[in-house]
């Protein structure tokens, strides 16, 4: 491929605006602003003695003051990371505080030692609400809640996104299990985490996640293409038909009724069939897309660029095959037409570049309805053209040679031929016999060529089988 064919190839590759990873990188700041505020008013609850600030549902699970402080030191790292050097550092101090608080609530968790209520504000509270028989404890969803978030931003910060993708997605995981388990009213699916603490943990976790969309697996979820579409499409279905499903699965077991549990199944399968179709039909789109763009790509590599017609590139392809063919059926051979404008550079020279172009495409125009549809007309380079003839002969040549200095001198152009007169071309013609190349017929054919600029141009000269030239 040339640099012009690879120029004109380019056109049909460009890149698509990936619109949804800025629009992902944007949602950062609510998301962790979200975090920030349940954090605070969690704290505040506390501050005030308003219980529901951080016990939303009585007399269910609170949010540990400790949980909250580290939900709102996580938030505000994560509004602070790309920020000013100064920020960055002051958000990677405020994770490395997170962690000091993990490991001591860790190692009360492993060992029986009691620190975490050293390090507890409102502890009062915390020990008030266990004297009432109030959930009120520091759980380990919550910390692995924490430490996920606050080892993703670590990577993120180092620039390691596929890591900080994967702790950020275990950091939102735990979260949103809690969160559905609210929805459904089942309490083994929370345990001790409060709805203030799924919440918050999500919208931190989902912040971590959100700055990471410029790289690992989430920006081929967001990918502008047909894939980015699949992915997306095939994520929202499913998200909410397992969570439909979920509600069936409680009504059978509250009702125990196996007719129901039937339904179950049906669906099941009909959601995978429509998993399936959804697929198959994004796939065939991705198809059609990269078929269309081959197409385009061998269009560009194999034709030329100014004229439409052929390339060199084309033209040597196709005699090649057709030599191949004809060594192997013995037939009338190939033809070649070799034919080089004459006097075009005086076009160049006299009109300038423009006009020399306009000319080049009649001329290639009057060439391609003068030859037959099995011919391949090329244009080699500059003012040099090519026809290749398959199964012809020397009559039907000449005659298709006729036809293109006919049809060239017959050529109207507006600004050159009602001025200086028609445009001539001159012709070397030349037979490509079974065991010989298409550079012994292109040689042939060329001193043929420069044989009929010798003899005063505008004329058809045919190589014998010889190569010897002969006036026609």
């Amino acid at each position: 491929m040339t640099d012009n064919d690879f120029d004109a190839a380019s056109n049909f590759v460009q890149e698509k605006p990936w619109r949804l990873v800025n629009i992902v990188q944007s949602l950062r700041p609510y998301l962790a602003g979200g975090g920030i505020a349940v954090g605070s008013g969690c704290l505040w609850g506390y501050w005030v003695g308003y219980e529901w600030f951080y016990r939303p549902i009585s007399p269910g699970p609170a949010t540990h003051p400790l949980t909250a402080l580290c939900l709102l030191l996580l938030g505000t790292s994560a509004l602070l990371i790309n920020r000013s050097t100064i920020f960055r550092g002051l958000s990677t101090g405020l994770i490395f505080v997170v962690l000091a608080f993990c490991l001591v609530w860790f190692v009360d968790l492993t060992f029986p030692v009691h620190i975490s209520p050293f390090i507890t504000p409102f502890q009062g509270s915390v020990t008030l609400d266990i004297q009432h028989g109030k959930s009120n404890s520091l759980g380990l969803n919550s910390l692995v809640l924490l430490v996920g978030t606050a080892a993703s931003l670590i990577f993120y910060n180092a620039r390691y996104l596929a890591a900080a993708q994967a702790f950020s997605f275990l950091a939102a995981f735990i979260p949103a299990v809690s969160l559905v388990g609210y929805l459904y009213g089942v309490e083994n699916l929370y345990g001790a985490m409060s709805l203030w603490t799924a919440l918050a943990g999500v919208c931190v976790g989902l912040s971590a996640l959100c700055m990471t969309a410029e790289g690992g697996l989430l920006r081929y979820v967001l990918s502008p293409y047909s894939w980015g579409w699949v992915f997306r499409t095939q994520s929202v279905l499913g998200l909410i038909f397992p969570l439909a499903l979920g509600f069936l699965i409680l009504e059978v077991m509250r009702l125990n009724d196996h007719r129901v549990f039937g339904v179950y199944v049906v669906g099941n399968i009909w959601f995978i069939l429509l998993m399936v179709g959804v697929s198959s039909f994004f796939l065939e789109k991705v198809d059609q897309q990269r078929r269309r763009s081959e197409l385009k790509l061998l269009e560009a590599a194999t034709q030329d660029q100014l004229t439409g017609l052929a390339n060199r590139r084309k033209f040597f392809e196709f005699g090649r095959y057709e030599i191949q063919r004809i060594d192997r059926s013995n037939n009338n051979g190939l033809w070649l037409l070799m034919m080089d404008l004459d006097h075009f550079k005086n076009i160049n020279d006299a009109a300038g570049h423009d006009m020399g172009d306009k000319v080049l495409v009649m001329v290639s125009r009057a060439m391609q309805k003068s030859v037959r549809s099995v011919d391949l007309v090329s244009r080699l380079g500059g003012e040099e053209f090519a026809v290749l003839l398959p199964d012809s002969t020397p009559d039907g040549a000449e005659h298709v040679a006729n036809r293109i200095l006919a049809s060239v001198n017959s050529l109207c152009i507006l600004g050159w031929t009602d001025i200086h007169g028609p445009v001539t071309l001159s012709i070397g013609c030349s037979r490509i016999t079974p065991g010989s190349t298409l550079e012994d017929g292109m040689k042939s054919a060329d001193s043929a060529l420069y044989e009929a600029k010798r003899n005063g141009r505008n004329q058809l000269l045919m190589a014998d089988s010889a190569g010897q030239s002969q006036y026609q």
